[in-house]
């Protein structure tokens, strides 16, 4: 018998080219395993963009507001910032 070459599908499995034998992770650690580019897609795009379950995830600064406090020395400080140089304007 003759040389055994082997299927397109029985290669050894590259990590650079998906598709190649055993399961895939995309870059945002998701297994690919059984689906397509498009859900994988979905899911890196969704994942990227702050969206978890359908709803946007925030990451702000909520958590200060109603938290100022009046201080004398910054609005000094602040107002002498916020002059005008009429000359340099002109």
């Amino acid at each position: 018998m003759g040389k055994q070459i082997k299927k397109p599908h029985e290669a050894v499995h590259d990590p650079r080219r998906p598709g190649r034998g055993g399961s895939q992770t995309s870059s945002a650690g998701q297994e690919s395993e059984g689906k397509s580019l498009n859900e994988v897609a979905l899911n890196v795009f969704t994942e990227a963009a702050g969206m978890e379950n359908g709803k946007r995830v925030y990451h702000d600064l909520d958590q200060l507001i109603g938290t100022w406090v009046e201080d004398p020395a910054v609005e000094e400080t602040l107002a002498a910032q916020r002059v005008v140089d009429e000359e340099m304007w002109r």
